[in-house]
């Protein structure tokens, strides 16, 4: 075996090791903060399926591996370890809507964006449709996208996904670069 493709054998697992042990960590106590706001403020009971966050150990073996794929020369896997490093951490949070008979209508929109933007977060883009709503909010600090929360709820569940970091790079490098 060559020295060169040793190294990048050790060096892979390594990474791999890196990635299933460390760097990956249940949703902050923010993010469970936030979570029961919104469904406070929906009026409803959720019950958690899933809950995870990335930080940055993980999203930097990401990077990594992306970065490896890009020295093949592929495009896509360099602009994805480029917007990867931008951002600090991701997390997600899925939840089972337990008592689904409330109806989402503008008072629970307006509750989630008063209770969101005590959080420093204003919405940037609602969707409504067909008992579904999504909403992006963000919070900008010293004119920098610095965080973002999805937010998506329907009869039966609730989705909440939180990326922080220097996003507005990411959206700069994602407008600019041809997919």
């Amino acid at each position: 075996m060559s020295r060169r493709l040793h190294a990048s054998a050790v060096a892979a697992m390594a990474a791999a090791a890196a990635v299933c042990c460390a760097g990956c960590f249940g949703a902050s106590r923010e993010f469970n903060a936030l979570q029961r706001d919104v469904a406070t403020s929906l009026n409803v009971t959720v019950e958690e399926t899933q809950s995870f966050g990335f930080g940055r150990l993980s999203l930097g073996m990401a990077r990594g591996m992306l970065g490896l794929a890009a020295e093949a020369d592929d495009p896509d896997a360099d602009l994805a370890a480029r917007m990867i490093g931008m951002v600090r951490s991701l997390e997600v949070g899925c939840y089972q809507i337990q008592n689904n008979g409330h109806q989402h209508g503008m008072t629970s929109l307006r509750q989630i964006d008063e209770v969101l933007a005590n959080a420093g977060m204003e919405t940037m883009i609602r969707h409504v449709d067909e008992g579904e709503l999504v909403t992006i909010y963000i919070q900008i600090k010293r004119n920098r996208l610095r965080q973002m929360l999805i937010v998506s709820v329907d009869d039966t569940e609730m989705t909440l996904v939180r990326l922080r970091g220097r996003l507005d790079e990411a959206v700069a490098l994602a407008l600019n670069s041809e997919f």
